[in-house]
């Protein structure tokens, strides 16, 4: 849940400047403590959610968290869906869109970025055990949507866990 205040709060000024909703909806279903790679995490929901706000000229982005049961009482799968009501795209660019130093139509109106966000997004969720994917209509907008396992943790335990990493690496 702090990590998606991190994101409301590092999104929200540009939604604002933009005029668009953002809207960031934790599922009660989520544990309050898991063991996950913040780190790849938050690139990946923060590459989505930038995208998604680039692209989307009025309506608005989300970023909806939920959990289900996993294998075993000591895991959950956590699904990610981010979602925009922009330009979308057709069947043929998403085909293309997680390939590196790919810009799709919409994208080569923004001059800013080189075409390796999604790219990375997509082997980073890889590397955490899930899939990205990506449905879209042009001028409807996009999903992207990813589900991981972690194992969850009781939150003392893990803020003292914290605690003594971050003390070993000063």
């Amino acid at each position: 849940r702090e990590l998606v205040e991190q994101l409301r709060s590092l999104h929200q000024p540009i939604a604002r400047e933009l005029g668009l909703t953002l809207t960031l909806d934790v599922a009660n279903t989520v544990p309050v403590g898991v063991l996950l790679d913040e780190v790849r995490l938050t690139q990946v929901l923060g590459n989505l959610l930038t995208n998604a706000l680039k692209f989307t000229r009025h309506g608005e982005v989300s970023l909806g968290i939920r959990a289900e049961v996993a294998a075993g009482p000591n895991f959950t799968r956590l699904h990610f869906c981010v979602e925009d009501t922009g330009a979308g795209m057709s069947a043929d660019e998403l085909k293309q869109l997680f390939k590196p130093f790919s810009k799709l139509r919409a994208g080569q109106l923004h001059r800013s970025g080189a075409g390796l966000g999604l790219s990375i997004s997509h082997e980073l969720v890889s590397l955490m055990g899930g899939e990205l994917v990506a449905h879209s209509q042009p001028e409807v907008g996009t999903r992207f949507e990813f589900a991981i396992t972690v194992e969850k943790v009781d939150p003392a335990a893990q803020s003292a866990h914290a605690a003594i990493n971050s003390t070993d690496n000063r």
